[in-house]
Formats: structure tokens, C-alpha cells, sequence
């Protein structure tokens, strides 16, 4: 009876609800009926499933839209994944921006069957607006606030040198910390990061040395641009006879101790030659 009476006092002309108040239907029309008002127009849409294939509720993951912002999700990528569950205008555009929507949104090209709402797709959305979307200056005024706590005694050029680097894999701005922490402190040396490579753990620990040998001396003649940094790792694969999932998985490793990083070439040239060097040598001296 409330909804009835606010919907006309409202001025409601159209009336989109999940086909779960399907029943409901004609309790309300006889109300509208009764009463001497105008219903409105009825749409009843699907519902929206979990990945499991049950009904999405509170009760399923991060359903609060709260915990989105607060992980730091783009709000135009949140919203583009939430209109395309269940609405495709017939193309095989996924990419939408509001006005874009808002102009080809048509009640009929909303599906009859339920949506899937999966947190993968989601990503997916939320990193293609990240990297071709919103500009580097954006992104770094979101960024404020998700930065590891090591990260707040460097400048703003340098942050955003490397925001630049991150930001191809970068599906949400709380992975700033994890993605991010090797730019700004040293971190201690892992040794399962070589022992567990697939690569690096088949070679003895005097191949290794020497491996890491050769890199530093011939990183020491870098003037640690990239193009430089670039010409160098390449002419250390010739001169090595080493693949480059095993030299610069080593030299990343040890620049890094990190498990994953940009461009190996980029990210020594945003950590520049003095930490570079120091970082091999750190290493080096770990596996003697």
C-alpha cells in the first residue's frame, strides 16, 4: 500500500524491479485500481548471480559498494561493470563511459536470463580504465592514500614515474602497496624467489654469482637511461649465452625481491644506478 501511494505521489511513470516481485504484480495494479491512480509501466528485470550461480546477496563477497571505493576501484569502471550485467546494446563494445550509456541504453536490450556478477570481469573493466581511460595526472590524485607508508618521503615526479610503470597492472588502487614497495625501501632478500624459479633454481650458486657479476659490471657503465639500460640487457644475454628468462629474472629478482615487476629495463631506470647497483650487490653477497 506505501509503495503504491508514494510511487503516485512521486509522479513514478516507469517502474524497473527484480522479477523476484513478479507475484506482487497484481496486487499492486488492483491497489492502483482501487485507489484511482494511474499505474505505472512494469518491468520486471533478471536476477544477478554470484560465480557460484546462486542469487547474489549481502551475504556474498564485497556487495557493498562502499568496499569497492574503499579498495579504490574507479567509479566510472564500477559503473560501466554494473550496467553491462544483464544489458549488451547488440554490439561487442564493453568500454562505456556514462553519456556513452545514457545515450544507447534501451529497456529491450536488457536480458532475460540472470547476470553473473564476477569479480574477474570486473578487474578487467577496472584496468582497461585505469591504462587507456583516466591520464597519468588522474590517476595520481586517486592515488592519494594508497600508497605504502614507505612511499611518503619521495616526490611527486617520482611517484608518478612510478604510477606510470604499475599502472598496466594495476586493476584497483589498493595494490598500490604490493605492487609498488620495492620503489620506495629495500626490501630483505628472499632466497625462495630463486629456489622456487622454474629457471634460476637449475643453475649452482657460482652461476649465479657469476651471472650477477656480469650485471653489475656492465650496469656500472650505464648512464641508467632506459634506451641504455635496454641496448646493456641485451648485449648481456650475448654475452652470457642466457635466455632472458633466466638473466633478467635473476637481475629483477635482485633488484626487486619481488615475484612480478614492470619492465626491467623501466623499473632500473626509476630506481636508478646507485640503489641498482646496490640491490646486486645485496644479492651477491646473500648467495655466497
Amino acid at each position: 500500500f506505501a509503495n503504491v501511494v508514494d510511487d503516485h505521489d512521486m509522479d513514478i511513470t516507469h517502474v524497473m524491479r527484480g522479477e523476484e516481485i513478479i507475484p506482487s504484480t497484481p496486487k499492486h495494479l488492483l491497489l492502483y485500481r482501487a485507489l484511482g491512480f494511474e499505474a505505472p509501466v512494469f518491468a520486471h528485470l533478471p536476477v544477478i548471480n554470484g560465480s557460484d550461480g546462486k542469487k547474489l546477496s549481502k551475504r556474498t563477497g564485497d556487495t557493498n559498494a562502499l568496499n569497492y571505493r574503499d579498495k579504490g576501484y574507479p567509479p566510472e569502471a564500477l559503473l560501466n561493470f554494473l550496467a553491462l550485467l544483464g544489458w549488451n546494446d547488440g554490439t561487442e563494445q564493453e568500454i562505456y563511459g556514462l553519456e556513452d550509456m545514457t545515450g544507447k541504453f534501451d529497456l529491450k536490450d536488457i536480458n532475460a536470463s540472470p547476470a553473473v556478477f564476477d569479480p574477474r570481469r570486473l578487474d578487467w573493466v577496472s584496468g582497461h580504465w585505469i591504462r587507456e581511460r583516466i591520464g597519468l595526472d588522474g590517476l595520481y590524485a586517486r592515488a592519494e592514500g594508497f600508497w605504502p607508508d614507505s612511499a611518503s618521503g619521495h616526490g611527486d615526479d617520482y611517484k608518478k614515474r612510478v604510477l606510470s610503470l604499475v599502472r598496466e597492472r594495476l586493476k584497483y588502487f589498493a595494490e598500490l602497496p604490493e605492487l609498488t614497495g620495492f620503489f620506495f625501501a629495500d626490501l630483505p632478500v628472499d632466497p625462495e624467489l630463486i629456489s622456487g624459479h622454474k629457471q634460476l633454481k637449475k643453475l649452482s650458486g657460482a652461476e649465479l654469482e657469476s651471472l650477477l657479476e656480469q650485471a653489475g659490471a656492465s650496469l656500472e657503465q650505464s648512464d641508467f637511461s632506459v634506451d641504455d639500460l635496454t641496448g646493456r640487457l641485451n648485449d648481456l644475454l650475448d654475452t652470457t649465452g642466457q635466455k632472458p628468462v633466466v638473466l633478467f629474472s635473476l637481475i629483477r629478482i635482485a633488484t626487486t625481491q619481488a615475484p612480478a615487476s614492470p619492465g626491467l629495463a623501466d623499473t632500473l631506470a626509476v630506481l636508478g644506478k646507485e640503489r641498482s647497483l646496490q640491490r646486486l650487490r645485496t644479492q651477491l653477497d646473500a648467495l655466497k
